[in-house]
């Protein structure tokens, strides 16, 4: 009874912990399904306008290797992560502003609103392949200006953050980090199969559909986190919302919403007037907040860059390493699917298989290895440095690779991959104190925007200029560029090595001068 006891409140712990878990798995699974198709469906709308023929465009094997449509494709694609991107990196300071001054979800709820309202689009573009493809580009316009990829992510984040403590922490963040590799492995694993069974169409119906639910799930089940009821009265848009809805129902506000105007007299809902002039000063004042937060926020990347302390060198030098390898990662994520799809005449069924293996072997890594290393003492530049050193012979053997089953052998070479991001960024957080912790991350997340822009116009641009002989280049310079990480990684290793090292022959001659 006694084992049987433990069995359940150690579940009922493991429930109480799950927050915004659900909803960032479905939408990791829904946005993984979505890379792939939509990166065939450009290719297939970019056939159909240069070649008016749908049955030939359908058919991988007879156009994986048109060198024309391969740049049709990319140039498109390069155009998307632009319009996804760019209005993304602005939206995102301010959304992380409004979580601060308001609310917690309803910066979450914004983006999730502007990928169903993009899903529509897709459904009429699939629908129709004799309309432009360039329309869709309209629902990467709509995502980047509601926030996108990364807004989503950081606010899912920093909501489940929020709500707890911080002896906890470590735990949640396995759980996120559990979230992200099982709804990336599945999404890249089932994306071809789905598409392959129901089309483009009724694939991208089945996005929004989940997407639907993902909002739900975030409005009826996470809890709300907002500042405190003082602030939120003068600061909220929804003030208004209920103080219209007391007028219109002839009810007084209650003492919780209610208001004094500066000469006292207490301010009731049937007053219109008032009604509209605290509407306007609380919309007002919360975005006076909000612009005053974004302010700050780039302050803060200037401040935490120029700072001088200690461990300056040590921050900017992770910081190189870290814009270095984001730049890597974006350029090779824009352009392998393309890769695939000329040398191994890949759909968007194999080479999701391609990245479920890879996706599942860096989840099983990061959440069982990486934490025993850590326990064992190893440091978190020795596990970046391991982790680099395979990523450059993955992406050598990818760049060479000859046949179906030489790609998937090499997917276990991605295992250590998300090692490198989360050493570098654990090491960024120990240069800094406790109160700039929030800071540093707000530059790395900056950085992310901006390296993601640039690898996808350079290499986006550069890839289809390398066809047909030269195909491998991309592969071997972005292994060439993860060079400057490794080196770094190892010279700050042996940095610390040096400082312990002097350190305890210090702390030797001192007991001895004692003695």
């Amino acid at each position: 009874m006694a084992s049987r006891g433990a069995f359940f409140a150690g579940v009922q712990r493991i429930f109480s912990l799950i927050s915004v878990e659900p909803a960032l798995a479905l939408y990791i699974f829904t946005s993984f399904i979505k890379y792939p198709v939509f990166q065939a469906l450009l290719y297939e709308k970019s056939c159909v306008a240069r070649y008016h023929d749908a049955v030939l465009c359908g058919n991988t094997s007879a156009v994986h290797s048109d060198i024309a449509l391969q740049k049709d494709a990319n140039q498109l694609f390069l155009y998307s992560s632009l319009c996804l991107l760019l209005p993304s990196i602005p939206t995102a300071l301010l959304l992380g502003s409004l979580s601060d001054v308001w609310s917690a979800k309803i910066p979450i709820l914004i983006p999730l609103l502007g990928l169903i309202i993009g899903d529509v689009n897709y459904v009429v573009q699939s629908s129709f392949f004799n309309f432009d493809a360039r329309w869709l580009l309209l629902s990467d316009i709509i995502s980047g200006f509601t926030g996108g990829y990364a807004a989503l992510m950081g606010m899912m984040f920093s909501c489940s953050m929020k709500q707890t403590d911080p002896a906890h922490r470590s735990r949640r963040m396995a759980l996120l980090e559990g979230s992200i590799g099982i709804g990336a492995t599945l999404g890249f694993s089932l994306a071809g199969l789905i598409r392959e069974s129901l089309g483009f169409s009724k694939t991208f119906i089945l996005l929004m559909g989940l997407r639907v639910i993902c909002f739900i799930y975030i409005v009826a089940i996470v809890n709300e986190i907002k500042p405190d009821k003082q602030q939120q009265s003068l600061n909220q848009c929804y003030f208004f919302i209920s103080f219209n809805y007391n007028c219109f129902n002839n009810t007084a506000i209650s003492n919780g919403w209610g208001y004094k105007s500066p000469s006292g007299r207490s301010i009731r809902g049937n007053d219109s007037f008032t009604t509209f002039t605290l509407s306007a000063a609380s919309c007002s004042a919360l975005l006076s907040r909000m612009v005053g937060a974004t302010s700050r926020r780039l302050v803060e990347v200037y401040e935490v860059m120029t700072r001088s302390r200690p461990s300056r060198s040590v921050l900017l030098l992770v910081l190189v390493a870290f814009a270095v390898e984001l730049l890597a990662f974006a350029g090779v994520n824009d352009i392998q699917y393309s890769f695939f799809r000329f040398k191994l005449k890949w759909t968007d069924k194999e080479y999701g298989w391609y990245k479920g293996l890879s996706y599942a072997f860096s989840t099983v890594t990061v959440l069982s290895i990486y934490p025993w290393m850590k326990s064992r003492g190893v440091r978190d530049m020795m596990l970046c440095a391991v982790a680099l050193t395979t990523k450059i012979v993955s992406l050598l053997a990818t760049a060479f690779v000859f046949a179906d089953w030489f790609a998937y052998a090499t997917t276990p070479l991605s295992a250590l991959n998300r090692f490198i991001a989360t050493s570098l960024r654990a090491t960024a957080s120990q240069t800094v104190d406790v109160v700039e912790q929030g800071k540093v991350f707000s530059v790395m997340s900056l950085t992310d925007g901006v390296t993601s822009v640039c690898g996808s116009v350079i290499f986006n641009s550069l890839y289809p200029r390398t066809l047909p002989s030269l195909s491998f280049l991309c592969f071997v310079i972005v292994a060439a560029m993860l060079l400057i990480p490794l080196f770094i990684s190892l010279y700050l290793l042996t940095e610390r090595a040096h400082t312990n090292a002097a350190a305890a022959s210090n702390s030797e001659i001192l007991n001895e001068n004692e003695q």
